[in-house]
């Protein structure tokens, strides 16, 4: 069985059935449809660029192993970030690395794929040190408190979403939200009265 993916908007939970079943393609079409989000989201969870690639690649491989444990239970999107998350957290058991890095690479590959659009490239890097400075910002967080302001302020990821993504209670959710915003209001004002010392 081959999809017309071309012509007709099929959903990702149709298109992992249709993998299921054998259609090679529709795994094609989920990749192509989640590789960036997938990729920025191990980004902000690692912190640099080869880590995210590998978690990236890794959380694609353990899709093919599971994918007929999807029930739908959830958005295929959901299951698929809960993966990512668990990926990135082993990789980062296993390397017991400390999470460091820039978004350097990120701008390079940004003026690369841009650099025949002189306005977009300038655009893209603005918009990149934007990012920058909110990575930057991110990073002084804990881990497990960063990674629930990621899904829900820049993914726009809903409390309950976010609770079936990383298997805690809906409470904790939000109490580690309440908490990462208060820490990250704490810094900005810190950083507010330093530059006014100054």
């Amino acid at each position: 069985m081959t999809i017309k993916y071309k012509r007709e908007k099929i959903n990702d939970e149709k298109l992992i059935r249709y993998y299921t079943r054998g259609d090679e393609e529709a795994l094609v079409q989920l990749v192509k449809r989640h590789q960036k989000n997938i990729y920025n989201l191990s980004f902000r969870f690692m912190n640099n660029s080869q880590d995210a690639w590998d978690a990236t690649q890794e959380t694609f491989i353990r899709l093919i192993k599971r994918a007929k444990s999807f029930k739908g239970a959830s958005k295929f999107s959901t299951w698929l970030y809960r993966i990512t998350c668990n990926v990135c957290k082993d990789i980062l058991i296993k390397r017991k690395k400390s999470i460091s890095g820039s978004y350097e690479e990120l701008k390079l590959t940004e003026k690369v794929t841009y650099k025949n659009r002189f306005n977009e490239v300038s655009n893209r890097i603005l918009e990149a040190e934007e990012i920058d400075k909110v990575q930057n910002l991110l990073q002084k967080l804990p881990q497990n408190l960063r990674i629930v302001i990621v899904l829900n302020d820049i993914y726009d990821l809903k409390y309950k979403e976010i609770s079936e993504i990383l298997n805690i209670p809906l409470g904790t959710v939000k109490s580690r939200i309440s908490r990462s915003r208060e820490i990250l209001r704490n810094i900005l004002k810190e950083e507010r009265e330093q530059k006014i010392d100054f």
